[in-house]
């Protein structure tokens, strides 16, 4: 594992049902993401809000949060 790679939280869409929102983390220079073992009764906005803190606490930007997950979908690619 590699400290220096950075890890952002998020909230996929695909991952709600009655329980709530499952809050994913997708990690630097890794395909696809992690769903976390949590469960968030909020509405999607409120959920959204509790991953910017969370990220926003590492230090990680939402415009990095984005570029995370883009890689994250084309992990190969290079020059992004």
């Amino acid at each position: 594992m590699n400290f220096n790679e950075k890890i952002a939280y998020f909230i996929s869409e695909t991952e709600h049902d009655k329980d709530g929102y499952t809050p994913c983390i997708v990690k630097e220079n890794s395909e696809g993401y992690y769903p976390t073992d949590w469960k968030w009764k909020c509405s999607l906005e409120e959920a959204e809000k509790h991953c910017e803190k969370l990220n926003e606490r590492m230090g990680i930007s939402k415009e990095e949060v984005d570029k995370l997950i883009l890689k994250s979908m084309y992990p190969n690619k290079k020059n992004r």
